[in-house]
């Protein structure tokens, strides 16, 4: 395993820019409500290539979008 800490600018590019990457993991829960913070990244609606926050894994299960 090979970790890499990148600026964020840097991170930007590679993780949502070009989805370069086979295991990415950021701090999400920094709001009280999951909703906020957590939703958008699995929302299907929200994949949206070179957008920073976005669902980039093109995770998309019908039932998370329910919520």
């Amino acid at each position: 395993m090979i970790l890499i800490n990148l600026e964020l600018a840097a991170m930007i590019l590679w993780v949502f820019g070009e989805y370069d990457f086979d295991t990415f993991s950021q701090w999400d829960s920094v709001y009280p409500d999951p909703q906020i913070s957590v939703t958008h990244r699995f929302w299907s609606k929200n994949i949206k290539p070179s957008t920073p926050s976005s669902n980039s894994s093109s995770y998309n299960k019908p039932a998370m979008d329910h919520y």
